[in-house]
C-alpha cells in the first residue's frame, strides 16, 4: 500500500484539479503499478507531491499555429503550456528516500489543464512503478 499526500504547492492549483490528479494516480498506481492506496499509516511509503508549474498556454495560439500546419507551416510549439508536479518518496518513517519532477505537455488544439494533469498523474506512476514498487513488497510479505 501506498499513501498519497498533498503538499504545498508554489503555484494556484484549482481544487477539482488537484482531485482529479489524485483520482488519476491513484487509478494508475492500482493499474500499473499494482499498488493500492491508503489514508493511514497502513501505507509501506508515501507519495508527496505539490504542484511546482501551471502554465496553460494559449490555446488560441495553438489553434492557429494547428490550421497554419495543414497549411505545410511548421510552426511546431507554439501556444504550448505545461503542468509541472514535485513528487518526494518517504518511507514508513517519513524519511526522504527519493525525489523527482514530472512535467506533462499543455499542447495541440485540444490540449488543456486537466489533460495536462492526468499525463503527469500516469508519468507518476509508471516512475514509481519502476523506482519505488519494491518498496511496498517487504510489507505484502509480511502479512
Amino acid at each position: 500500500m501506498v499513501r498519497v499526500a498533498r503538499g504545498d504547492s508554489t503555484v494556484n492549483i484549482e481544487p477539482s484539479l488537484r482531485e482529479a490528479f489524485e483520482k488519476r494516480l491513484e487509478e494508475r498506481l492500482a493499474s500499473r503499478a499494482m499498488l493500492t492506496t491508503a489514508d493511514t499509516g497502513k501505507a509501506a511509503f508515501t507519495i508527496e507531491y505539490r504542484f511546482v508549474l501551471q502554465d496553460a498556454g494559449s490555446a488560441g495560439v495553438r489553434v492557429g499555429a494547428g490550421v497554419a500546419s495543414l497549411v505545410g507551416s511548421p510552426f511546431y510549439g507554439l501556444g504550448d503550456g505545461a503542468v509541472g508536479v514535485e513528487v518526494v518518496y518517504r518511507d514508513g518513517r517519513g524519511n526522504s528516500v527519493g525525489h523527482t519532477v514530472t512535467d506533462a505537455p499543455i499542447s495541440g488544439v485540444f490540449g488543456s489543464v486537466r489533460g495536462g494533469v492526468q499525463d503527469a498523474a500516469g508519468a507518476i506512476a509508471d516512475y514509481t512503478r519502476d523506482h519505488y514498487a519494491e518498496m511496498a513488497r517487504p510489507a505484502l510479505a509480511a502479512k
